[in-house]
């Protein structure tokens, strides 16, 4: 599977001018902006087969616009993390039964654990 991560790389890595947006990022992900998607298709492209995750910080419109984009590319199985990372770090930590989900998430600034 592809997990794709569409925020900024700024975001991504966490350097986000807006210290609340820098959350971490998600095992395994690949970062490629929703900005960057058009020209960068060609490094998801074997992928094409295969389940694609697409998550953002929220539920911005990017990241649907994202699964679109794929699906008109030829992508056959898209799923979106219906709001974002920051979503699943708030069921995680207060749903009972999804503490799991936590274990996923990773290079979390120390300001917003």
């Amino acid at each position: 599977y592809l997990l794709l991560d569409i925020r900024s790389s700024d975001e991504y890595a966490n350097k986000h001018k807006d210290s609340w947006r820098n959350v971490g990022n998600l095992m395994n992900a690949v970062n490629i902006p929703f900005t960057e998607l058009d020209s960068r298709m060609g490094e998801i492209e074997k992928f094409k087969q295969r389940d694609v995750v697409i998550y953002s910080f929220g539920s911005s419109p990017e990241v649907f616009d994202a699964a679109n984009r794929l699906q008109q590319q030829g992508f056959k199985s898209i799923r979106v993390i219906i709001g974002g990372l920051f979503n699943l770090r708030w069921t995680a930590a207060n749903t009972k039964g999804n503490s799991y989900l936590a274990t996923l998430v990773k290079n979390i600034p120390e300001e917003n654990r």
